[in-house]
C-alpha cells in the first residue's frame, strides 16, 4: 500500500512539491461537519441541533493540473473541502436521529448539506428532523467543486435507511442544484413530509 501511494504522490505534487487538497498529515479534506458519524454500529442523537456554520474555504485550483479526484484515497470525485454538513454518516449502520435540527449552514465555495448518508451506510432512521437556511454560494469555474445545496442526501452506496416526518425548507444554490432531498442509494425511503415552504 505505502509504494503505491507514494508512487502516486511523486506524480500528483504541484511544482512547488506540495500535495495539493490534503493537510500535513495526508487526510481528505472533507469540509466543515457538525457530527461526524463514522464507523458506528447503534448511534443514537436526539435533540440535537447544528447551528449557524459557515465554510469560507476555497474552492477547488488547477494549480496541481486536471484531476478527476482531488485526492488518492479519497471516496468521491472532485474536491470536498469547501463543503459544509450539518451531520455526516460513513460507514454507519442502525443509527437514529430523532428530532434534530440543521439551520444556517452555508458553504462559500462548495456544497452545503443538512444531513449526508455516505459511502456504506445502512439502516440509518431521520424521525421527526428538520433543516433550514441551507445555501451554497460561490460559483466553481473549473468544475472541480461541487456546488449543491440539500436537505438530505443519500450517496449511491447507502442503503435501507428512511427518512420519516420531517420539515424541511427548500435549500438555496446560487449556481448548482437545490433539492430537499436526494437519493442515489438502494433501498431508502423518504416519506411523510410535516410541512411545506410559504
Amino acid at each position: 500500500f505505502l509504494s503505491n501511494l507514494l508512487s502516486k504522490l511523486a506524480t500528483k505534487t504541484g511544482d512547488n512539491g506540495y500535495y495539493c487538497n490534503t493537510d500535513t498529515m495526508f487526510h481528505v479534506n472533507k469540509g466543515v461537519i457538525g457530527f461526524k458519524i463514522d464507523n458506528t454500529d447503534d448511534a443514537e442523537l436526539k435533540q440535537c441541533d447544528v447551528k449557524r456554520i459557515v465554510n469560507y474555504g476555497a474552492s477547488a485550483s488547477r494549480r496541481c493540473g486536471r484531476y478527476h479526484r482531488s485526492h488518492p484515497l479519497a471516496t468521491y470525485p472532485r474536491y470536498g473541502g469547501a463543503t459544509v454538513r450539518g451531520f455526516s454518516f460513513a460507514g454507519s449502520r442502525n443509527a437514529i436521529v430523532k428530532k434534530c435540527s440543521v439551520s444556517d449552514l452555508v458553504s462559500e465555495n462548495g456544497d452545503a448539506l443538512g444531513y449526508d448518508v455516505l459511502t456504506d451506510s445502512r439502516n440509518i432512521r431521520l424521525e421527526s428532523c428538520s433543516a433550514s437556511g441551507i445555501q451554497a454560494l460561490g460559483e466553481d469555474t473549473f468544475g472541480l467543486t461541487p456546488n449543491a445545496a440539500c436537505g438530505l442526501r443519500f450517496c449511491e452506496a447507502s442503503k435501507n435507511s428512511r427518512i420519516s416526518d420531517f420539515c424541511f425548507e427548500t435549500p438555496f444554490a446560487s449556481k448548482g442544484i437545490m433539492f430537499k432531498t436526494m437519493d442515489f442509494g438502494k433501498g431508502n425511503t423518504i416519506v411523510n413530509e410535516q410541512c411545506a415552504d410559504s
